[in-house]
């Protein structure tokens, strides 16, 4: 039995180091117990929250982790962003062919552990309340969130273990900010609040936030990418850039577009309503600043690069 786990464990180091491992483990922990609270108090707090179907009382609690996370995430990984503006200060922010093999620093390793341990509740939360969530978030965005989740568990693990495009798992964690503003209005439209000016000043900064983090730096990014030296690749991370480096790129031009797409709808109903809710009930809701594929009452958006 020892030797099996040994063996298991030595795989497990293999993919991932324990600089990743501990704090994974402690970011599980806490985003769990996010959630018990949440389970706990919600029902105690919120009038109407046992009047909700279960697929979105398990929704608005994966919605309240989905919030608290991205703000811890925000906060460690800031010293991480100084070290790669003065590294490009006394380097260069164009060419820079080395850029994909600089070595992972302790804080990336802490900040990516604790990255991955909300990927690990969450897609453990899908599992477990498979049905409810599935229900809610639907199909088609539940098995995208899924594979996103498994994909960005293992490839940026594998990335910062072998000092492999170490900026871009940074860039990817970094934009986490913008999930902030995208699952804080969520749990205002779980509470009713849609038509209050802070869903209106959250849903602004939202777009603001997400076109200066996510949109802005994508042709800085290719041209790094394009410039950049590859012949101490091996082949399976020559694999592992072709397939999944210019994925993130794309779900965000991709998110974007139903960003703006559905801020121009809003604004064509009614311009003077700036950010504001157009129309407020049922399958009649239009026109919100939302980031998602699925535009529903009872459905959260999950986005995570």
């Amino acid at each position: 039995m020892r030797h099996t786990l040994n063996y298991y464990y030595q795989i497990a180091y293999w993919w991932m180091p324990n600089a990743i491992w501990y704090p994974m483990v402690y970011s599980f922990c806490f985003a769990l117990t996010v959630c018990l609270l949440s389970m706990a108090f919600a029902p105690k707090y919120i009038t109407f929250y046992k009047n909700w179907s279960t697929d979105r009382q398990k929704l608005f609690h994966t919605t309240v982790v989905a919030f608290v996370m991205p703000c811890i995430i925000t906060a460690f990984i800031f010293p991480e962003f100084i070290y790669w503006l003065k590294y490009f200060n006394n380097s260069s922010w164009l060419d820079n062919p080395n850029i994909w093999e600089q070595p992972t620093t302790m804080i990336l390793a802490r900040v990516l552990g604790i990255s991955l341990g909300y990927l690990v509740f969450d897609t453990c939360a899908m599992l477990v309340w498979f049905r409810e969530l599935k229900t809610a978030m639907r199909p088609a965005l539940f098995f995208q969130m899924m594979f996103h989740h498994i994909a960005s568990i293992c490839v940026w693990s594998y990335c910062v273990k072998y000092d492999r495009a170490t900026f871009y798992v940074f860039y990817c964690i970094f934009t986490e900010v913008t999930n902030i503003f995208l699952n804080f209005r969520s749990i205002l439209a779980f509470l009713d609040l849609e038509d209050v000016s802070l869903h209106t000043l959250v849903g602004t900064l939202l777009l603001v936030v997400f076109t200066i983090v996510r949109i802005l730096p994508i042709p800085w990014i290719i041209s790094l990418a394009v410039n950049a030296y590859y012949g101490n690749f091996n082949t399976l991370q020559i694999i592992l850039g072709c397939v999944f480096g210019p994925a993130p790129i794309l779900l965000n031009i991709f998110w974007y577009f139903l960003l703006v797409r559905k801020a121009v709808r809003m604004l064509k109903a009614d311009p003077n309503m700036g950010f504001k809710k157009v129309m407020s009930h049922g399958d009649t809701k239009i026109a919100t600043t939302e980031l998602s594929l699925i535009n529903h009452d009872e459905h959260r958006n999950r986005f995570v690069e």
